[in-house]
């Protein structure tokens, strides 16, 4: 018999979740990726907790269609998860070429194909035949793997993108930067909350593989755990009312907007008027100091956002100033110091052992084709073609 509290539990976190889902997807403006991911993983999480809620009270017979529909938006939500720390951090948006995360959702599908064929009654026969004992999560209706097998590899999952999403947060945080961590102070602290939170998706050992009478402990620290710490993790957007609702402060940019908010929330929101030739200087000067010392060129795929998270600058200044200033866009301002970089190690001394894969790759293309056409435009040369004349010593 499952107390009523964990029933309570379930059904809380599933209504807190929804509702911060909802609240993220009606308030975020299109452009807000990062509240967008976030809303789609808390519709994700609140459905299979209505379920378990469902299966819980016993309610499950009156909606036989749902059983085992659960473990789908599970393996959704665990990817979607590490997709919102990554565009939240700056490390790039969701692409088609994310797709092959959500490969486990689709294996599964294809699996249960002929027990989602059933009909309610064949459905209901099976319920009532096995009864909802705490082996219900054991998913033994597989036509391919044994039992216990999706259970462990939710548990996998969720292990390995928490993971991820940790070296994510580890990079992001910079520990040798205080500025920049006072600077993004609440973002820090949310991103450390829904990492810890998440701990519970794969803390739990499946104790329910040892037998049926070790399975009751399982399920029943499931429900407590995920229940509860879910919930927090939902309570506690609302004391960053920036992350959950995403609205446009209605002040406009000031000196005290998060530079969360300013990354974020304002891009194709307003357009920031001109900036004066004090505010120019500052932005350059800032920019400059910042790819002298940390090199963030360097990385591949280096975005906007995420110099606009490190500097503390609005992403729309930014953007401002390279177009007024440097008569450029933002790719190809960082493109000038990634072969501006790529110069000293063709000039250095150990020049010789360098590929132009090699070259492209340590200068922060992720392909040779782009380091080409970013090279010819830097210098009026291809990269071969310089080498070739540095060889014969006409430069």
């Amino acid at each position: 018999m499952i107390p009523l509290y964990y029933k309570a539990s379930l059904l809380l976190t599933g209504v807190f979740s929804l509702l911060v889902a909802l609240l993220l997807r009606a308030y975020a403006p299109k452009e807000a990726t990062p509240a967008r991911l976030l809303s789609r993983y808390f519709a994700l999480l609140a459905y299979p907790v209505f379920l378990t809620y469902l299966v819980a009270s016993g309610l499950i017979y009156e909606v036989p269609h749902l059983y085992r529909t659960g473990i789908i938006a599970i393996f959704c939500y665990i990817p979607v998860g590490w997709m919102y720390m990554r565009s939240v951090t700056g490390n790039g948006n969701p692409s088609w070429r994310d797709a092959w995360h959500f490969l486990p959702p689709l294996i599964y599908i294809l699996d249960f194909t002929p027990f989602f064929l059933w009909s309610g009654a064949e459905k209901m026969k099976a319920l009532q035949s096995g009864g909802l004992g705490y082996s219900i999560i054991l998913f033994r209706e597989s036509a391919v793997f044994p039992a216990g097998f999706y259970l462990t590899l939710k548990y996998g999952l969720a292990a390995f993108y928490w993971f991820l999403q940790l070296r994510l947060l580890r990079s992001f945080y910079q520990p040798n930067d205080g500025g920049f961590r006072e600077k993004n102070k609440k973002l820090i602290t949310w991103l450390m909350v829904f990492l810890t939170c998440q701990v519970t998706t794969f803390i739990i050992p499946p104790l329910s593989l040892l037998g049926e009478e070790y399975a009751a402990y399982e399920y029943m620290i499931y429900l407590f755990m995920i229940g509860g710490i879910c919930a927090l993790a939902a309570a506690a957007l609302f004391f960053f009312p920036e992350f959950l609702y995403q609205l446009k402060h209605p002040e406009g940019i000031t000196e005290n907007t998060s530079t969360f908010a300013a990354a974020h929330i304002y891009p194709g929101r307003t357009k920031p008027p001109g900036l004066t030739q004090e505010k120019q200087q500052e932005i350059a000067a800032a920019i400059r100091e910042h790819f002298s010392l940390r090199q963030p060129f360097l990385q591949q795929q280096y975005t906007l956002p995420k110099l606009s998270l490190e500097t503390g600058i609005p992403a729309q200044y930014i953007s401002l100033y390279m177009n007024e200033e440097e008569k450029m866009n933002f790719n190809d301002f960082v493109n000038t110091y990634r072969i501006r970089y790529c110069l000293t190690l063709m000039n250095g001394e150990d020049a010789g052992k360098y590929t132009l894969e090699t070259l492209a790759r340590q200068s922060g293309f992720n392909n040779r084709n782009t380091f080409t056409q970013a090279f010819k435009k830097v210098t009026g040369a291809t990269p071969s073609a310089y080498a070739r004349n540095l060889q014969k010593g006409n430069f």
